[in-house]
């Protein structure tokens, strides 16, 4: 899909992607300007975008009727480390299949396509999504999120065992 109202040259390319939209959320891979869920979604109807890789993430995300950019990237980090990572399980508690580049998990029930390659061992092994979170402390010295950048999906139950998942069409 094309956007019109938003210039997507920043964006790493490829990339995974995440968007938010009215009637849905998709995550897949963004490729030579195009996702990889094609037309299913119109752009009049997407609220938040992330395309991202292990070193930067594009955010679009609409307000106002407009959408504000932002990248953020190894480069923009605070010169004095002040973040953390985490990597929070990633949708499915049962596989299903990998058919055309397209994965369908289930959770709590509920059936979702994901428009990339998970293999049944990579999912036994563990999904996961790393967040880098941003961190400052305010006047009392209480620690606050001030931002944070997606890092991409990985798999591996431990640190030493986690692989990243790679991106591509």
């Amino acid at each position: 899909m094309l956007y019109n109202n938003i210039d997507l040259a920043d964006a790493p390319s490829p990339a995974f992607a995440m968007c938010n939209y009215i009637t849905g959320v998709e995550f897949g891979i963004y490729s030579g300007g195009a996702f990889s869920w094609k037309d299913k979604h119109e752009e009049s109807d997407l609220l938040e975008l992330h395309i991202f890789d292990e070193k930067v993430e594009f955010r679009a995300i609409r307000s106002e009727g407009q959408f504000v950019k932002l990248t953020i990237s190894e480069k923009s980090e605070p010169e004095n480390n002040s973040f953390f990572d985490e990597y929070m399980r990633f949708f499915g508690e049962e596989y299903v299949k990998v058919q055309d580049n397209i994965t369908t998990l289930i959770d709590k029930g509920h059936k979702k396509d994901f428009y990339i390659n998970i293999s049944k061992d990579q999912f036994d092994d563990g999904i996961t999504l790393g967040v880098r979170n941003y961190i400052n402390y305010d006047e009392n010295d209480m620690i606050r999120v001030v931002n944070y950048r997606l890092l991409g999906l990985f798999s591996g139950k431990s640190k030493n065992e986690r692989k990243v998942l790679k991106y591509g069409i």
